[in-house]
C-alpha cells in the first residue's frame, strides 16, 4: 500500500539536456558511449534511436539498473575514471533521468534474471539504490539521495516489491539502517505502517530490532509528508 502521492511525474527532458558528455560529441555518440562504454551493452544494442534507454541486456539489465548500481557501489560517474570516457552524469540527476525517459527507459522495470550482481530477480531501480553495497561515505550517500530524488520526482514508485517477500525499497533501507534514504521514500508516499507479505510492517520491523531513531526519523518523515498532503488538498 502507498500514501497517496503528492506530485505528478515531471515530463521527460530531451535527449542529452543537462547531460554533460566531452566537448563536440553529438546525442548519438553519448548514446552510445553511455550504453558501451559505461554499461557495457553490445554496440548493436545501441543503435535503436527511439528506444534505447528501454534496451535490457542477456540477464535482463537496463542501462538505468547500470546507473543505479554503479552510484550504490561508490563509482561515482563525475569520477575520473567516468570522465575519461567524457561522462558527468551525476552533474545534473534530474536531467540524466529525463533524458533515460526520453529514451524510452521504464523507471519501475525490474531485473528479470538473478545474476552474481544481483541479489533477487526482480529489483527496480530504488531496490538497487537503497541498500548499500557497503557503507556509503558521505559523497556517496548525496549521490545515492540525489539520483533517488529524481527518480522519485519523475515517477518510480516507491512501493515496487520483490517477489515472493515483498519487499520494498523503504524495507530494505530501513533494515540496513539507512535512515536518510528511508526517510526520502516516505516522504514520497511509502507508508512504513503498510503489512508486507509476512504480515509485518517497517515500524514493526524496526521496532523489534531496536531501531528506535529510525522509528522516530520515519514517524516525523510520515508526519510531514501528511501535512504536505493536507496543504495540497486544501489549495485545490
Amino acid at each position: 500500500m502507498r500514501l497517496a502521492t503528492t506530485s505528478r511525474p515531471r515530463e521527460a527532458r530531451d535527449d542529452g539536456q543537462g547531460v554533460h558528455f566531452a566537448a563536440g560529441s553529438s546525442v548519438e555518440d553519448n548514446r552510445i558511449q553511455f550504453l558501451v562504454g559505461y554499461c557495457r551493452m553490445p554496440r548493436d544494442m545501441a543503435n535503436d534511436e527511439d528506444n534505447w534507454a528501454g534496451l535490457m541486456d542477456g540477464s535482463g539489465w537496463s542501462p538505468l539498473h547500470f546507473l543505479c548500481q554503479a552510484v550504490n557501489r561508490g563509482h561515482l560517474l563525475a569520477e575520473a575514471g567516468a570522465r575519461r570516457r567524457g561522462l558527468d552524469l551525476l552533474g545534473d540527476p534530474d536531467a540524466v533521468v529525463g533524458w533515460l525517459r526520453a529514451g524510452g527507459c521504464n523507471l519501475n522495470v525490474p531485473v528479470t534474471q538473478k545474476t552474481q550482481n544481483t541479489p533477487a530477480v526482480g529489483f527496480t531501480a530504488l531496490h538497487l539504490l537503497a541498500k548499500p553495497h557497503q557503507k556509503w561515505t558521505g559523497e556517496q550517500l548525496d549521490d545515492v539521495l540525489a539520483l533517488m530524488e529524481a527518480l522519485l520526482e519523475q515517477g518510480a514508485s516507491p512501493d515496487s516489491e520483490l517477489p515472493g517477500t515483498g519487499r520494498t525499497p523503504l524495507s530494505l533501507a530501513a533494515t540496513a539502517g539507512q535512515e536518510e534514504v528511508a526517510v526520502l521514500l516516505v516522504k514520497h508516499g511509502a507508508d512504513p505502517a503498510s503489512p508486507e507479505r509476512d504480515g509485518s510492517s517497517v515500524f514493526a520491523r524496526c521496532r523489534s530490532g531496536r531501531q528506535m531513531p529510525m522509528v522516530r526519523a520515519l514517524e516525523e518523515a510520515r508526519r510531514q509528508w501528511s501535512r504536505a498532503a493536507e496543504n495540497q488538498r486544501a489549495r485545490r
